[in-house]
């Protein structure tokens, strides 16, 4: 047997690769699921903040929704999401990313995608009324896992028009850097606060 199907072994799982040297001559042991769908996992992973017009309300995939007031509304959304009321002209909504990689956010009412390259994003705040975020870094709470000393942030939007906001933070040192914003990280559980505002 040869083509696509002669790559699956006796438990159902397809290999990787055949590896033609002779001295090896046998399938991988690893999956073709290892590579290519991890890496996908990785890059495709986020939380979405969105307006649902169904609902009327600000729903969240991949993380969860709190409102100023802390009421958490109904729970929507995939990976664990949550939905707040609002009319959406005065909604402050706090969410909490849930994602694998918790890196990155879409706000769908602003159209703005936030990223950062190390660390963890542990909350957004939007605020409708001024149309600013509040961002909250941290490292990632796991023994044995390096912290980073700093993290780039990049605030882009959707059409890859320049997104007309600049990010700021209190007592932190935030310089430009690789068409971002470098921001520092501290260890030991704290966090970072920065506002990205319009500008």
């Amino acid at each position: 047997m040869n083509g696509p199907l002669s790559n699956i072994r006796a438990d159902g799982c397809a290999s990787a690769a055949f590896h033609s040297w002779p001295d090896t001559l046998a399938w991988d042991a690893y999956s073709g699921d290892y590579g290519p769908n991890h890496s996908g996992l990785v890059l495709g992973t986020g939380t979405y903040l969105v307006w649902d017009e169904e609902l009327g309300r600000l729903v969240a995939y991949g993380g969860l929704v709190t409102a100023a007031d802390g009421d958490n509304g109904a729970s929507a959304g995939g990976g664990g999401g949550g939905a707040v009321n609002h009319d959406g002209s005065d909604a402050v909504v706090t969410v909490h990313p849930r994602d694998v990689a918790r890196r990155k956010v879409f706000v769908a009412p602003l159209e703005l995608l936030v990223e950062i390259d190390a660390g963890v994003i542990e909350a957004l705040t939007y605020s409708a009324a001024n149309a600013s975020l509040a961002v909250t870094l941290g490292q990632l709470a796991t023994e044995g896992v390096p912290t980073a000393p700093s993290t780039v942030m990049w605030v882009t939007r959707e059409d890859g028009a320049d997104a007309g906001y600049t990010v700021t933070g209190t007592g932190l040192d935030i310089t430009t850097t690789r068409l971002g914003w470098q921001i520092p990280l501290a260890s030991g559980g704290a966090v970072a606060v920065v506002q990205v505002v319009p500008c």
